[in-house]
């Protein structure tokens, strides 16, 4: 027999949302306290270690001695290291609200390889060198092995197996492809290697200015997802009965996921501080 819990039972097991809300709060203050403790440690330490005072100077008052130079080198490998792994966050948790699978990725479901692919691409047939043209060129690889991946997996509704079998016949195809290319031009396999493993080493303002557009429309569009896909992680139709455009919703979290996954690589050469 069921016995029911009384009301006041009720009240004091269920957690209040103004405690909800506080736990929250701590929680962002502390990430965030965790989160300057290591940019400022990126900074200092390295081949050669600084104090957090030099550190300080050659943030707030450089003066261009070389231990501002190595300051300035340091922040924006430090900024890109940052935004690619907010991007990569964002990612992974959009394609995970997405196909209501908590191990999905793009790298799992193939986006990644479409985008490397493009990429290979674009650098053994059309010779294309510069950051710029990877990126458009990444971005058309990952749209259509996502347009491909929804007609294969996700056209009749969100299934997780059938999304990652999809992806899986799609990684495979992509990477016999990669690994054709890539050992007939020696080329394209040494800057692809460098492109695919990616690198922080040759990071500045400049590279910074070209990736931030992409990741911040991504970010903005993800942001505004929150709401359709929290009620999609109920399930079809209840998204459905709460008012949620699922086929909409999904195009835009496809768009976005592509945007961060071809904007957050990193150029795989240029100069570079040695003593950074």
């Amino acid at each position: 027999m069921l016995v029911d819990s009384p009301p006041e039972a009720r009240a004091e097991t269920a957690p209040a949302p103004p405690r909800r809300l506080a736990i929250r709060t701590i929680g962002l203050v502390v990430s965030a306290a965790v989160l300057l403790l290591v940019f400022l440690a990126s900074i200092a330490i390295g081949a050669k270690s600084m104090p957090l005072g030099q550190v300080w100077h050659g943030l707030f008052h450089d003066s261009g001695t070389y231990g501002d130079v190595v300051v300035g080198e340091r922040l924006a490998r430090t900024l890109l290291g940052l935004l690619v792994g907010a991007a990569l966050g964002l990612s992974g948790a959009v394609l995970q609200a997405l196909t209501r699978n908590p191990l999905a990725d793009p790298g799992l479901l193939g986006i990644n390889l479409g985008a490397s692919s493009a990429v290979v691409t674009a650098i053994s047939f059309f010779g294309v060198t510069s950051l710029s043209g990877y990126v458009w060129f990444a971005f058309l690889g990952a749209s259509l092995v996502g347009v491909l991946l929804y007609l294969l997996g996700g056209a009749r509704g969100v299934d997780a197996v059938r999304l990652a079998l999809a992806g899986t016949a799609i990684s495979a195809a992509l990477y016999g492809y990669l690994q054709a290319v890539m050992i007939m031009d020696g080329a394209a396999l040494n800057k692809m290697r460098f492109w695919t493993v990616g690198s922080l080493a040759s990071a500045n303002m400049e590279t910074i200015r070209q990736v931030l557009p992409f990741l911040a429309i991504g970010t903005v569009l993800a942001l505004g997802l929150a709401r359709p896909l929290n009620a999609m992680a109920m399930g079809d139709d209840t998204a459905r009965a709460l008012g949620a455009h699922l086929n909409g919703a999904r195009a835009r979290c496809r768009w976005r996921r592509r945007r961060c996954c071809a904007g957050r690589r990193p150029p795989p050469a240029g100069r570079s501080c040695s003593s950074a």
